[in-house]
C-alpha cells in the first residue's frame, strides 16, 4: 500500500513537471510574437497598461471665473513614470465634448494648476476629466469627471478661511506659501537658514537721502560698488567705504542690498576705460580666482558674521552678484579677446556666470561657517534678469497677452507670443534652472504699465522652479517701477501701493523700488526718470511719495497677505490679526489708454488744461525730431 502510494505522488509530480516544460516551451516561440506587437521596453504597451492602472492622477477641481476663463486643479499621487502630456475631457452646456492638450505635466505627489480661456468661443464648461499621455499610449480617462463651479471658491484642501473668499482669475502656480488659495505667507518658501531680506527699499538712494527714504517707510537701500573701488594703492581693501556706509544706514534703521560688480579693469579677465557709465564697465570673470573670493569673504565676515557673532545686528541684508545679466556681463575668448558684447555667445556667457556664482556663492558659505549655532546665514541674490515680461508672455502667463517694447524717442512697439524667440526664453529657463544651487534669490528688473504685469512674471518663475523642484528660493526685484509708458501723477499715486500690493501677493519676497532719484547720466533719462519719487531739479514728487507710503503703512511688519473678493488686499500679523488693507479698486484714476499723451484729450500733467491745446505746452522738437510719441512734458522736457 505505501509504495502504491507513493508511485502516485511521483506520477503526479512529473504530470506536472512535463506540463510546466511544455508551458515554458510554448512561451519561448511566443513571446517574441507579443513583445513585436506589443513592445517590451519600458515604453511598449504591456508595460504601459501596468503603469496607467498604477497612475494616481485626477481632476481637484474645476472653477470658472465668470468670465469663461476656468481653472482646473490636477493632484498627482504616486507614479514616478515619465508623462508626456495631459488629455483634458471638457464637456460643454450643450453636451458637446472635445479634448485639449497640455504638455507641463505636475510631479509625483504634486499638482497644477491650467488655465482655460472660452471667452472667445463662448463655451460654457459643465465638467472635466483629465487622461494621461505615456509616450504613444493614452491612459484613459478616469471617469471620474469633476464639476466646473461659476467662481473660484478661494480655500485650499484641507483648510477653512475666515470672510468672504477671493476669487481668482490670474493663473496664480500655488506653492508652498499658499496657506490656502487665499493667502500668502510672507518668504513662506525661502530656506528657514536663510536671514530673509527686508520686504521694501529702494534701489540706488544714497546715504544722504536716508531721512526722507525712511520717512516712506524703506527698510533697505540698494548699493552698487565696483570691484575697482574697494582697493587702496597697496592693494589692501578700502575699509572706510564700508564703514561710513554702515554707520549712516544704522543711524536710520535701514539695511544694505550690496551689489557687488566683477569690474575690475586689472583684476577681471575683460577690460576697460574706468570712467565710462556703469552699464559700460562691465562685468567678467576675475582672473585671479583667489582675489575675487578673499574680496567677498572679507565683507561678508566683517560686515555680517563678526556683528551678528556679537549679538548685534548687521547692517547687510544680502549680497548681489552683478547689476543685469543680459549686456552687463561679457566674455573674454579666443574668437572675441575684445570681450565684444555683440560678439559673446550665450552659452558661452551663462556658462561663465554660473561659474561666477558659484565661486562667490561657495565663498560666502566659507566665510559664515564661523557663524554662532543657529544664526541664519546672508543671502545671495542673482543678476537682475531683463526682458522677463516677454518671457512670461510668450509661456502664456500674461492673461493681457501683449507688452510694450522700446523707448519714447524711437516710437514703441506692442509685442505678442509669436514675436517673442522661443529659444530666448529657453536659455534664461535653462539659466535660472542650472544656477538654482547658487541663489537664494532670483532677481529681476522691469518697470510696468499696469499693477497685474509684475503678477505675470512671478506666475511664470514659480511655474519653472514647480515643475523642476526648485526649492527654498526667494524672489526679489531690486529694479521695479512704474508706470513706464503710460504715465500721469495721479496714475502714479495709485499704481504704486496697487502694484506692490498685488506683486507681494503673486510670489515676490523683497523689492527695491527704482527709483528715488532720477538717472540724469543717461540719454533715455525720460523713461527711468518716470518712476521717480524726486524730480529731475531735486524736489520731491509728494505723490509719488505718498503712493509708496500708503502701501507701507497699511503693509509694514505683515506675516500674511490675504486676498478678499477680486480687489481686496488684507495684511495680517503672524496672529492673523488685520493691520491695513488696500482695495485696488477704489480711487482708479483716469488711465491713459495711449501712450500718445498730447492727443488724448486728458489733463496728463494736472494743471487744469486739455494736454495739446491751445493753452497748454505739449510736445518737444527731440522727440517730435526722431520720430518719437508725443507724451506730455512742461517746457524743460521734464515729464510731470
Amino acid at each position: 500500500m505505501l509504495k502504491r502510494g507513493l508511485s502516485e505522488i511521483i506520477a503526479i509530480v512529473l504530470i506536472i513537471l512535463i506540463s510546466l516544460i511544455s508551458i515554458s516551451i510554448i512561451w519561448l516561440f511566443v513571446q517574441p510574437l507579443l513583445l513585436e506587437k506589443l513592445g517590451s521596453n519600458e515604453n511598449g504597451s504591456i508595460n504601459n497598461l501596468i503603469v496607467c492602472a498604477k497612475l494616481d492622477l485626477a481632476v481637484k477641481s474645476c472653477s470658472d471665473s465668470g468670465e469663461a476663463i476656468y481653472s482646473v486643479k490636477v493632484n498627482r499621487g504616486i507614479g514616478s513614470s515619465q508623462i508626456s502630456e495631459l488629455k483634458f475631457l471638457f464637456k460643454d452646456s450643450k453636451g458637446k465634448t472635445f479634448i485639449l492638450s497640455n504638455n507641463s505635466v505636475p510631479r509625483e505627489f504634486g499638482s497644477k494648476n491650467y488655465i482655460f480661456d472660452f471667452n472667445r468661443s463662448g463655451r460654457e464648461i459643465v465638467s472635466v476629466d483629465v487622461a494621461s499621455v505615456l509616450g504613444n499610449n493614452i491612459c484613459g480617462f478616469t471617469g471620474a469627471s469633476v464639476s466646473c463651479s461659476e467662481e473660484l471658491s478661494g480655500l485650499g484642501e484641507g483648510n477653512e478661511t475666515e470672510g468672504d473668499g477671493c476669487e481668482i482669475n490670474k493663473g496664480i502656480v500655488y506653492l508652498d506659501d499658499f496657506e490656502d488659495n487665499c493667502t500668502r505667507i510672507r518668504n513662506g518658501l525661502i530656506n528657514s537658514n536663510i536671514e530673509p531680506m527686508p520686504y521694501i527699499g529702494f534701489h540706488s538712494v544714497g546715504a544722504l537721502h536716508l531721512p526722507a527714504t525712511s520717512a516712506v517707510g524703506a527698510e533697505f537701500h540698494r548699493l552698487i560698488i565696483s570691484w575697482h573701488n574697494v582697493y587702496n594703492g597697496d592693494g589692501s581693501f578700502k575699509e572706510d567705504i564700508f564703514n561710513n556706509a554702515t554707520l549712516f544706514y544704522k543711524s536710520e534703521n535701514t539695511k544694505i542690498l550690496l551689489t557687488i560688480k566683477a569690474n575690475d579693469p586689472n583684476r577681471s579677465t575683460c577690460s576697460y576705460q574706468i570712467g565710462e557709465r556703469s552699464i559700460d564697465e562691465r562685468d567678467s570673470y576675475p582672473k585671479n580666482e583667489a582675489e575675487w573670493t578673499n574680496y567677498v569673504k572679507f565683507v561678508v565676515d566683517k560686515y555680517y558674521v563678526q556683528p551678528v557673532n556679537n549679538g548685534s545686528e548687521s547692517v547687510l541684508a544680502g549680497i548681489q552678484l552683478g547689476n543685469e545679466w543680459s549686456h552687463q556681463f561679457v566674455v573674454n575668448t579666443t574668437g572675441n579677446p575684445t570681450c565684444d558684447p555683440r560678439n559673446t555667445i550665450q552659452e558661452v556667457k551663462f556658462e561663465s556666470m554660473i561659474k561666477l556664482m558659484n565661486l562667490t556663492y561657495s565663498a560666502m558659505q566659507e566665510a559664515q561657517e564661523s557663524l554662532n549655532p543657529g544664526e541664519e546665514r546672508l543671502p545671495m541674490i542673482t543678476y537682475g534678469l531683463t526682458g522677463v515680461d516677454n518671457f512670461a508672455l510668450k509661456r502664456g502667463f500674461n492673461l493681457e497677452n501683449i507688452t510694450y517694447d522700446g523707448f519714447l524717442e524711437n516710437g514703441i512697439i506692442n509685442n505678442t507670443p509669436k514675436d517673442i524667440d522661443e529659444s530666448s526664453v529657453e536659455k534664461i529657463e535653462d539659466f535660472i534652472i542650472n544656477s538654482s544651487s547658487y541663489y537664494d534669490y532670483l532677481d529681476i528688473h522691469f518697470r510696468s504699465n499696469y499693477y497685474q504685469d509684475h503678477g505675470y512674471v512671478a506666475q511664470w518663475i514659480r511655474d519653472l522652479w514647480k515643475d523642476n523642484g526648485i526649492m527654498g528660493k526667494g524672489l526679489s526685484s531690486t529694479e521695479y517701477g512704474g508706470p513706464f509708458y503710460f504715465y500721469t501723477t495721479d496714475y502714479q499715486k495709485y499704481f504704486i501701493p496697487s502694484s506692490l500690493t498685488h506683486s507681494f501677493f503673486e510670489g515676490f519676497d523683497s523689492i527695491a523700488w527704482a527709483s528715488w532719484v532720477p538717472a540724469k547720466k543717461l540719454t533715455f533719462k525720460v523713461n527711468f526718470g518716470l518712476e521717480a519719487m524726486t524730480n529731475f531739479n531735486g524736489g520731491a514728487r509728494q505723490y509719488a511719495r505718498d503712493g509708496y507710503k500708503r502701501f507701507t503703512d497699511e503693509s509694514k511688519g505683515y506675516s500674511k497677505i490675504r486676498l478678499i473678493g477680486t480687489d481686496t488686499y488684507v495684511f495680517l500679523n503672524a496672529s492673523d490679526d488685520e493691520i491695513g488693507r488696500l482695495n485696488l479698486s477704489e480711487g482708479v484714476p483716469a488711465i491713459p489708454t495711449t501712450y500718445e499723451q498730447c492727443s488724448d484729450t486728458l489733463d496728463n500733467d494736472n494743471d487744469g488744461l486739455v494736454d495739446g491745446g491751445e493753452l497748454d505746452y505739449c510736445g518737444d522738437g527731440y522727440f517730435n525730431n526722431s520720430g518719437g510719441v508725443d507724451v506730455e512734458f512742461n517746457e524743460t522736457g521734464i515729464y510731470f
